[in-house]
């Protein structure tokens, strides 16, 4: 039988509607050229997959969506949206939780019926502020530093209530990164002489308003999956000082 020979934009629709989408990922050699090359320097096929593997490790319901596809010579580009929960590690950046949408557009050069180069440009911008990593308003650290409010909690964790303690923490930092108002959060610790932790976690939040309102959604959420702060720490010998400040001068 006669083998059927695809044009290039035929390859490139494919390449989404069913490599990806459907995770065929054995059928990249059939695409991807030996002389492709990524931005790493990494060539071929297992080059092309690195990035989609990882990808959708941190995305696993990542699903891509067509828009316009135009094909002229050795060339195609296609407009493309890519949808996904951040559920695992992408790039540093730890699993929020959060749904995006994310248009994007790559362009595709072909040799030999297959991919040998390709770039991407997204709006990395959007991205981050889905996901929580940046505010919704990207001026906001230069114009509202006189409202910001620092919610500090400090601790003392006994060596051996170090790991439960540490997961129950980035629990509730991913979840506090979803609520308004929140800016940032950073995490500073020091070990001591006994092997127990001193640690603190700094929680910036954009007003007093908001950070009565995430206390509020907190609280309702530790109810919701039944969660004891105060029998927490007790169970497990941590002690907890709370305080919140403001900037020096700004009030």
């Amino acid at each position: 039988m006669e083998a059927i020979i695809k044009t290039n934009k035929e390859v490139v629709i494919d390449l989404y509607e069913v490599i990806l989408n459907q995770r065929k990922f054995d059928l990249l050699n059939d695409v991807i050229s030996e002389d492709y090359t990524n931005v790493q320097g990494e060539r071929g096929a297992a080059a092309f997959g690195k990035v989609v593997r990882s990808i959708v490790k941190a995305f696993p319901d990542a699903q891509w969506t067509l828009g316009p596809v135009v094909a002229e010579g050795n060339s195609v580009v296609v407009k493309h949206t890519l949808t996904g929960t951040h559920q695992d590690t992408f790039q540093d950046i730890p699993p929020t939780g959060k749904s995006f949408s994310n248009d994007g557009w790559a362009l595709y050069e072909f040799s030999g019926g297959k991919i040998i180069r390709s770039q991407l440009l997204t709006d990395r911008l959007s991205f981050l502020q889905q996901i929580g990593v940046l505010p919704q308003d990207p001026l906001i650290h230069a114009r509202r530093l006189d409202s910001f409010v620092y919610f500090v909690d400090k601790f003392v964790v006994p060596t051996k209530a170090i790991e439960i303690f540490t997961e129950r923490m980035n629990y509730n930092r991913s979840f506090i990164k979803s609520l308004p108002g929140f800016i940032r959060d950073e995490v500073i610790a020091t070990e001591l002489g006994n092997g127990d932790l001193n640690l603190m976690t700094i929680a910036v939040w954009e007003s007093e308003a908001h950070l009565e309102e995430a206390r509020k959604r907190v609280q309702e959420e530790y109810r919701k999956i039944n969660f004891d702060p105060a029998d927490f720490t007790k169970a497990h010998g941590i002690t907890m000082e709370r305080q919140v400040y403001h900037p020096l001068g700004m009030r």
